[in-house]
């Protein structure tokens, strides 16, 4: 309930009845409404903003990560290698020479890996030479690039096998190339009786220019009579 200030009227409602008033508001009412009135929404306090988990710490654990895969990585190389290396060395040892090759020539880079190859190849083509395979023994010592007489007795295989094949006088030649070889010496006597019987065969089957090819390789030798059979096919010629 209110009174009117104009005209006195008691009202209930908000305006005047009779004069048409608004109802005066009063000071605590006004209080009263402007504590009512909506405060306007406060912005959430401002969090500091979550930095992401440390780059560095993520790019530390895979570097470490890495670093494991590669040890372990190394290691079962090394383990490999040694393996390999292993097997070269006792299959050099009990004179698998095939064997020896095949794991050596994998990994001649490793450690002693390369001697071993070379040391093998080099002991197959003795034993190639032995049983007489000249052509396979030259080969192979052809792949061997500085070990002990490697190339010495790659001439001595080449020697041999022309001499297998019948070619004394090129034989005899090779061989003069390495006259201070083991064996060659020996080999030098008995080539030159083989190349002087040869020619004496030739001269008495009157082919003279073949027997003189042969007894031409002799003529600073002295060798028996070779001097004399030259000069009867002189004669003849």
């Amino acid at each position: 309930m209110w009174k009117c200030p104009r005209c006195e009227t008691i009202n209930e409602s908000d305006i005047c009845v009779i004069c048409g008033e608004a109802r005066p508001i009063h000071r605590q009412e006004i209080e009263l409404k402007q504590e009512e009135k909506p405060k306007a929404k406060s912005e959430p306090p401002k969090v500091a903003a979550v930095k992401p988990a440390k780059k560095s710490h993520v790019a530390l654990k895979i570097v470490l990560i890495l670093c494991a895969v590669a040890i372990l990585t190394v290691s079962a190389l090394l383990a490999g290698l040694e393996y390999m290396r292993a097997q070269a060395r006792n299959s050099l040892d009990v004179m698998n020479y095939d064997r020896a090759i095949r794991y050596a020539s994998k990994i001649a880079f490793y450690r002693d890996a390369g001697s071993i190859l070379e040391e093998a190849k080099y002991k197959k083509a003795k034993d190639l030479i032995y049983n007489g395979e000249y052509e396979a023994a030259v080969e192979l010592l052809g792949t061997i690039f500085d070990y002990k007489d490697a190339a010495t007795l790659q001439k001595y295989a080449m020697a041999e096998d022309k001499y297998s094949k019948n070619q004394f006088i090129d034989a005899y030649y090779e061989f003069c190339g390495i006259s201070d070889y083991e064996g060659v010496p020996e080999i030098l006597e008995t080539l030159k009786a083989v190349i002087y019987n040869e020619g004496v065969y030739l001269y008495n089957c009157r082919d003279y220019s073949e027997a003189r090819r042969y007894f031409e390789v002799l003529q600073y030798e002295n060798y028996e009579d070779t001097n004399y059979y030259l000069r009867m096919i002189d004669r003849k010629g």
